[in-house]
């Protein structure tokens, strides 16, 4: 259960490496980016005009996350600290997020999808289709 699975794009001859970043007592999961993605994250910080801001996040991305090493197999084992953090004893649920991803205990997940899914049903119909929600035209159609 601690492993994780991950598989590197890259084979530079060194161990890929992904940060976790496991941010401030509230957040209910992780957030992994590889080092590209870290860069991008460092250039929105220091873009960040308010100083209060600029420092809160300093804080959510530098010192509240762990950098961890993918091994041959492409698992990394994650730290006590971390499993304690989200109650994880077992399984884990990766949440694809484009440039990154989250990584969340399935109980604390799968109860937020219910109050979501709640909410939702009373904004939207039967009908509703999810591909609505983009404001350009749909993958797939001309």
């Amino acid at each position: 259960p601690e492993f994780i699975r991950w598989k590197s794009r890259e084979d530079t001859g060194r161990p890929a490496r992904i940060t976790i970043v496991y941010g401030e007592p509230g957040m209910r999961y992780f957030e992994g980016y590889t080092v590209e993605g870290l860069r991008k994250i460092d250039a929105s910080i220091e873009a960040i005009e308010d100083k209060d801001k600029r420092k809160r996040a300093k804080n959510i991305y530098y010192s509240s996350a762990v950098e961890l090493t993918i091994d041959a197999d492409g698992r990394i084992i994650l730290p006590q600290l971390l499993r304690e953090k989200l109650a994880i004893d077992g399984d884990l649920v990766f949440v694809a997020k484009g440039d990154h991803f989250q990584v969340w205990n399935p109980v604390t997940l799968n109860k937020l999808y219910r109050e979501e899914n709640e909410q939702k049903r009373e904004e939207y119909d039967d009908g509703f289709d999810p591909q609505d929600l983009f404001d350009s035209i749909r993958p797939g159609v001309s």
